[in-house]
């Protein structure tokens, strides 16, 4: 049984490591000979912040129960703060672990190239704009598994991307939030590029802004392949996805066009609290086509903020599953002295 190494990464005192990049420098060269998880729990202290990439995962010799894993330690992820369910869904360091970068070189904020790692229950959002820009997450190795995050793009443009899943086989994606913004008209903005193998469940992949192109699941190379969607929201782009193969099941978009398993047409608006740039909140809005629309897949409950699905009668399309309201007690007229009406002699039993 390996052994789960934990190490804390934070800015205040008492931590193992100030940078996450410290802690996977740290990382033995070969995790399966030492037996090891090697697991990096970040506080909230401050916000890991940079002008460059922020973590790279590389060199590892790993294999599927020893590998690399970077999380939140316990009560510091935007997930575990008391008010998740009335917080918007969007970055903000305030509500739990956060990093950001205005990394102006054309590369990851998080960059991973070490087979098996796991990204969990994080806030990475990357502030860079133009052609120069960067992208939260580059996947560069197999089997590589995001969930529960929220990544954020605030200048998706010049045939950008949020994600890349660097058409590796094996990649999965679990209750996040994609979310880019396209600041110019003739940009073409991407959600998640490199898609060609592995599957996305219950993620939410959104843009906002005017854009001239831009597609919510790219699988990289045209038409070479694509993988399997299940119970994802791809809203605000031009194309469902690139080229004719994929397979979906229980997806949703706004667009009027899309292949089979997709629901089209769906009001932008109407699906999620504010979809406008800077004060947007992807939490499901009551009334949504997303609600109860998924299939069951026991991976993705909970959902992004610790909600067991399926809340209602199923799974919400999407990352956030929306608490179905409590049904309200029976109700009985009061007589005039405040006390409920005495049963009617057809209701008592002799």
């Amino acid at each position: 049984m390996p052994t789960t190494v934990a190490k804390s990464v934070g800015s205040g005192g008492g931590r193992d490591y100030s940078t996450i990049q410290a802690w996977e420098n740290a990382c033995p060269a070969n995790l399966v000979t030492a037996d090891q998880i090697w697991k990096g729990e970040c506080y909230n202290d401050s916000e890991f912040t940079g002008a460059a990439t922020l973590l790279t995962i590389s060199g590892q010799t790993v294999d599927s129960t020893r590998y690399v894993w970077l999380t939140t330690a316990a009560g510091q992820s935007f997930r575990d703060n008391a008010n998740v369910q009335t917080n918007a869904l969007r970055y903000n360091q305030a509500n739990g672990v956060g990093i950001l970068s205005n990394n102006t070189t054309r590369t990851a904020v998080i960059s991973i190239s070490a087979q098996y790692t796991l990204i969990e229950n994080l806030q990475v959002k990357t502030t860079a704009s133009g052609y120069a820009g960067s992208w939260p997450v580059s996947v560069g190795a197999a089997n590589v598994t995001l969930k529960n995050c929220v990544f954020e793009d605030t200048d998706t443009a010049y045939g950008g991307f949020v994600i890349s899943a660097g058409q590796q086989s094996g990649f999965l994606m679990i209750n996040c939030l994609v979310k880019g913004h396209a600041q110019s008209n003739n940009s073409e903005a991407n959600g998640i590029a490199g898609f060609k193998f592995g599957e996305i469940i219950n993620c939410t992949v959104v843009l906002t802004g005017t854009i001239s192109a831009g597609k919510g699941l790219l699988s990289g190379n045209y038409d070479s392949g694509m993988g399997t969607a299940t119970n994802v929201a791809v809203f605000g782009f031009n194309t469902f996805r690139s080229g004719t193969l994929g397979t979906f099941v229980n997806c949703m978009t706004d667009l009027a066009s899309a292949p089979a398993g997709v629901a089209t047409s769906k009001t932008y608006s109407s699906q999620f609290e504010n979809v406008s740039n800077g004060t947007h909140d992807y939490r499901v809005k009551s009334g949504a086509d997303l609600i109860d629309a998924g299939t069951t897949d026991s991976r993705a409950s909970p959902d992004i903020a610790g909600t067991a699905r399926p809340s209602g009668s199923a799974y919400d399309i999407g990352c956030w599953e929306l608490v179905a309201a409590a049904s309200a007690p029976p109700w009985f007229p009061m007589s005039a002295g405040g006390n409920p009406p005495a049963a009617r002699p057809e209701m008592i039993s002799y």
